[in-house]
Parts: structure tokens; C-alpha cells; sequence
């Protein structure tokens, strides 16, 4: 049970038409897709944290004479200054008090794309009514405004440097801009 390779190259010529119409549909189909698809745009900081390490273990680290006596256990790994940092961007208690007001919840809940000639954000008509400035159903809570949070929001910090880097998505590039600077 060989393989001939002119036998192979001839089914394929005979083939051809069915091959190129594939391909040719699966082109369509991809920028069909490509072309329906919003816009996001990527905002990103990169940012050097500060070499002095007054992490909360390390401030808890004095206690730990007293810890022991009390039979209370400390965490071992001490956790850098950064680390704690990007664990407080990531809380819910950052985003409530330090995020959403600085914000429109309409923004972050309902935007379904942006307009590069006006500068203009398009809403979701089911969502939000961006003429009458009300909500349709109901106002999203706190807590459903995080989630939409968590999703547009990026931290990467590479062990094997220094540097943090915090991004955005969002379909305004002003806005992603913006809100990685809060």
C-alpha cells in the first residue's frame, strides 16, 4: 500500500475546483467575521514599583514573636509591596471606592461601540437609553459592573523582572486611556 505522488498530484488537479471554492469560502467567511467584529482597543501602563518592601508581612513580622505565643500562624511567603498593590487593583473594594466613581456605569455596563469621526459612545438600546439617560430594565449593581471590571482589566507583573504592567480594554480608546491612568 504505497503512495504514488503522481497519482496524489493528479487527484488533486481533478480536485482543483472543490479546493479553491473551500478556500475561497473559508477567506469570505473569515473576514466576513473579522469585519463584524467591534473594535477594542488596548491601553497599558507599564509601571516600576518602588524598591522599598513595606509589605503587610513585613509589618506583621513583629508580631510573630507574639503570634507564636498566642498559637496564631503568620504566613511564611512575604509578599512584596507590588504584589499587594496588584491584589487590591483586582478587589471589588478598589473598584467600588476608587474606580467607580471616577467613572459613568453606563461606560463599563452598556458601550457597544465608538464612533472615531464624532468621538461618540454607542450604546446598547437594551440596556441603556442614551438620550433619555436612563437605564432600560434596571441599573446594573456594584457587583455586575465588577464583573464587567474584571473582564477589561489586565495585570501582568513577570517574575523575572520588575515591572507591572496594567491594561484596559475598551471600545474608546480615550476611555481605556483613561481609566488605566485611575
Amino acid at each position: 500500500d504505497e503512495i504514488d505522488l503522481k497519482d496524489l498530484l493528479r487527484v488533486l488537479w481533478i480536485q482543483k475546483k472543490i479546493i479553491i471554492f473551500i478556500t475561497a469560502l473559508g477567506a469570505l467567511i473569515s473576514v466576513i467575521v473579522a469585519l463584524s467584529l467591534p473594535n477594542i482597543y488596548l491601553s497599558e501602563s507599564t509601571l516600576l514599583p518602588t524598591s522599598q518592601e513595606d509589605s503587610l508581612s513585613s509589618k506583621l513580622g513583629s508580631l510573630s514573636t507574639l503570634s507564636n505565643i498566642a498559637g496564631v500562624a503568620l504566613p511564611k511567603d512575604s509578599a512584596s509591596k507590588s504584589d499587594e498593590a496588584i491584589e487590591r487593583i483586582k478587589s471589588f473594594d478598589f473598584f467600588s471606592k476608587n474606580f467607580l466613581p471616577n467613572i459613568k456605569l453606563e461606560n463599563i455596563t452598556a458601550v457597544k461601540k465608538w464612533l472615531p469621526d464624532t468621538n461618540k459612545l454607542v450604546y446598547d438600546k437594551k440596556i441603556y437609553d442614551s438620550e433619555q439617560q436612563e437605564w432600560i430594565d434596571h441599573k446594573p449593581s456594584e457587583q455586575q459592573a465588577f464583573k464587567f471590571y474584571q473582564e477589561i482589566l489586565g495585570i501582568n507583573a513577570p517574575k523575572n523582572t520588575a515591572f507591572v504592567r496594567i491594561s484596559i480594554q475598551h471600545e474608546s480608546p480615550a476611555l481605556a486611556q483613561r481609566w488605566v491612568e485611575i
